[in-house]
């Protein structure tokens, strides 16, 4: 299967979504000494944010 410009995107958009979240979920396991829990729910927020894009982006391969 070869992947067309878009495909290359769109899989390369899912791949760094996955990195981003993998990164958070850990930091969000072990956050540093100094963070305060407004720090927290501020990455909580965020970690929903791209979860939700990359479950679209899943939906959208799918289709694919």
């Amino acid at each position: 299967m070869t992947l067309t410009a878009e495909d290359h995107v769109l899989c390369s958009r899912r791949n760094q979504l996955r990195r981003q979240l993998r990164k958070i979920r850990v930091w969000l396991k072990n956050p540093p000494v100094g963070a305060t829990p407004k720090d927290i729910a501020f990455e909580k927020k965020i970690y929903g944010k791209l979860y939700r894009e990359l479950d679209r982006l899943e939906w959208l391969w799918k289709l694919i």
